[in-house]
């Protein structure tokens, strides 16, 4: 799925190009976030659980 594409389908959906554009950058945005936290959970989980294995 191209940012092109999805530009379009949320063009139909919204009144305006640039509320569509906000929203996209607004999605994107959040799930740099999430995808950020995942990573920094799944990595402080990893560290805590090698702590535990070498004691």
């Amino acid at each position: 799925m191209t940012s092109t594409s999805s530009l379009h389908v949320y063009y139909n959906t919204f009144s305006t190009r640039r509320k569509a554009e906000a929203f996209l950058f607004f999605q994107r945005a959040l799930t740099a976030v999430a995808v950020g936290v995942w990573r920094a959970g799944k990595n402080a989980l990893f560290l805590i659980s090698n702590q535990e294995d070498t004691r």
